[in-house]
Formats: structure tokens, sequence, C-alpha cells
């Protein structure tokens, strides 16, 4: 069992989530956080976090996040915890989880992509002598000779996340709705804490394949040869098992937009009126053939991790659907937190398609100091066209609702 085998490795250094000998209740106040300092055969000394409360803010003088400095720590609406003084020894079976607990200066560092996931935190300040101080600025994204698990599942599964977003953005319109990357070097740990996080409403299994390997001699000799190749599969194909992935990345997995890569001199995009939503929409239930058959292919939109146990590989495919954003309900409806804007050339980007008359045009490029759109034709072999932006505008919304 996976939860035994993190028990056993965990090290000093870990933050920890644990129950106070109640593994198996239900309420809140049975469960603590804590950062673990050193460790015997069955005790561990665990020196507590406490969640930063509006009583704590006051007694302390401390000022509140606020959504112009730290917009991801306050629009995800996560948990804030500070380290405290006190220690306390529990057993290595009060263990429950593993806790990310992240310095507010990297999770707005643009390398943090696990924002909303259900154990992680985000920490200011530590208690010591009688007042509040700052807390360090780095801790997962620190130079490190060796690395406690923590911070090893921490960024195995930060990669992870943050490939997946990048998937499902940036899509054109006329591009498929299925992607497949590669993450080599995935540890196995990471993988299998996924399974254990996510199995229970996931779909998984194993399996060996042959797989032709070159070996190299000193002697300048070279002979192919075959190997067993062990691939685990993990298959989100519902949407309790989407629930779930998304408590251990992130509440943006499985979502995104298609719009142009924000740059410096436009450093922000946002979701509007007529742009196009990708989305993994995924059913109640999973799929019957997948039942029957765990390694089948399937049609309907779902997140396949294969992992390759010999080659520490994770090939991830996505399946996702395309939705036009009519308005703001179809955004807010897959994920609350999302904000909508309304202006008149929301519709247009690179690549959205529109009719021109009987024709199918695409966009090609976008001169906003002139305004004006160039258009290629789909279906014709015609030279390019330019059309006023605000006509564009308003036949790409068109074409969306139609």
């Amino acid at each position: 069992m996976f939860l035994d085998s993190l028990r056993t490795c965990i090290q000093g250094g870990d933050y920890i989530k644990f129950s106070y000998g109640h593994e198996t209740s239900s309420n809140t106040d049975d469960v603590g956080y804590g950062m673990l300092l050193h460790c015997s055969e069955d005790q561990l000394c665990v020196r507590l976090f406490q969640v930063v409360t509006s009583e704590v803010l006051k007694r302390y003088f401390i000022q509140p996040v606020n959504a112009t400095d730290y917009p991801l720590a306050c629009l995800d609406e996560m948990e804030e915890l500070y380290l405290t003084t006190d220690e306390i020894y529990i057993s290595r079976s009060d263990v429950t989880d593993i806790l990310f607990v992240v310095p507010i200066a990297e999770v707005e560092s643009g390398m943090f992509s696990m924002s909303g996931a259900s154990n992680v935190y985000f920490i200011r300040y530590k208690f010591l002598n009688g007042e509040m101080h700052c807390f360090p600025t780095s801790f997962y994204f620190s130079r490190y000779i060796v690395e406690p698990l923590g911070v090893r599942l921490f960024n195995v599964l930060n990669t992870l996340s943050q490939h997946l977003r990048r998937a499902l953005s940036h899509v054109s319109e006329s591009s498929p709705t299925k992607k497949t990357f590669r993450l080599y070097l995935f540890t196995m740990e990471a993988f299998w804490y996924l399974v254990y996080r996510v199995g229970k409403h996931a779909v998984g299994t194993s399996c060996y394949r042959k797989q032709s390997v070159i070996k190299y001699y000193n002697t300048l000799r070279m002979e192919c040869c075959s190997k067993l190749n062990t691939l685990s599969y993990l298959r989100v194909l519902s949407e309790p098992a989407l629930h779930a992935l998304r408590q251990v990345l992130g509440l943006g997995t499985g979502l995104g937009i298609s719009k142009k890569r924000p740059t410096k001199a436009n450093p922000l995009q946002h979701c509007t009126i007529g742009c196009i939503m990708t989305a993994v929409e995924v059913g109640p239930d999973i799929p019957y053939e997948v039942l029957l058959k765990p390694d089948c292919s399937a049609s309907v939109d779902g997140i396949d991790f294969v992992y390759s146990e010999q080659n520490r590989c994770l090939s991830t495919t996505i399946r996702f659907t395309k939705v036009v954003v009519h308005d703001e309900h179809v955004a807010t409806s897959r994920i609350a937190s999302a904000e909508v804007l309304n202006n008149k050339d929301s519709g247009i980007y690179l690549s959205v398609w529109f009719k021109y008359g009987e024709s199918l045009l695409e966009v090609t490029a976008i001169d906003e100091d002139n305004n004006k759109v160039t258009c290629s034709y789909v279906d014709e072999l015609s030279d390019n066209i330019e059309l006023p932006i605000n006509v564009v505008s308003e036949l790409v919304a068109k074409f969306g609702q139609g």
C-alpha cells in the first residue's frame, strides 16, 4: 500500500498531514499539519503549522493578502498557514498524507501551477520569540543535494500540471482535439502517489510489452534484443476521477482557452465572450467498454496516463472539447473562479474561423494599429484578403452562435 511506503520514506524537512490518533475520523479538528524535525523507527517529532485566521491577523497586526499583490493566492482561495514553535510527538501510523506549504513568493513566481489543490497551502510567517517573522521566500525551487520526499513529489507533480495546462491553451480552431506529450525521468513515487490519490475513482491496470533495445559493447559491437517493459495505466474518464485529479494538480486541470501566448508587450490574455474554451468534458460514469478492457482505446473525453516503469517515462494523452464562450455561464459552470470579459473585439484571435458570404475564412494576422485583419480562405486557393476589424468581430460572433 502506498500510504505505508509514504510513512516509511518521510524524513526530516518534510511537511506532513496527520491525524491526532483518529485516522478514520472525518472531523477536520482531528487533522494536524506539521514540519517533520527528526524521527525514530516509529515516533516522529513534528513542529506544528496553524491556519491563519482573522483573530491571528488582528493579534499580530498582520495585513491580509490582497488580490493586487498576490492574485494566485487570493483568486483561488488558497488557505494560509504559519509555522509555530509548538512541537509534538506522533506515530508514523498517524501520517495521512504529504503536505505542500509553499512560500507566497514561490506561489506568485510564475513557476507554480497547483493552485487550488487540496493539500497545497501558502505561508508568509513563522512565530518566534513571541512575534511573527517572515518565512523564507524559497523552499521548493531552492537548490538541494538530497531533496526531501515532499520536494521531489511537488516538483514532479507541478511540472505535470504545467504541461497539462499548456496543452489545453493556445489551441487553434483547426487543430485536432487530442494531444499527447511525454515527461521523461518522471519518478515512480510521483506516479504511484497520483494513483494513490486518484485511483479509487479512475481506471487502472498494468501490462507487459516487449520493446526492442540496442546493446552497445566496448568492442564496438552493437546488438538488437528485446526486453519486457511494464506499462501502468491511470485513466481519468469520469467526473469523480477528474475532480480527484484536480485535488492533486490544481483546479484548472483539464481547462484552457484558445488565445495567443502572452508576451512582454501584451502580458495579459483574458477569457472573453466569443472565444474558444478547451475543456475535458467527462461523463458521470466510466464508459462500459473501458471497464471491460481497461487498456482499450477510448473516443470520449478524458486524460490517460501511461507510465513506463523501466524507462521512467510518463505518456499523457488528453482528449478534449472546444466550447464557444457564448456567455459567462459557459466558463463559470466549469470553473467557478473564471473571469469572462465582454468587449467588441473579443472574438478575434489567430486561426479563428468565420463565414464571409458563402466562403469560410481563417484569421492569419491581426493589425490592431490599422484596425485590419488578414484572412485566408479555408476551402479555396485564393489570395488573402484584408477586412476591417469590427466587421470580422461581428462575423466571428455570429459564426460562433450559429
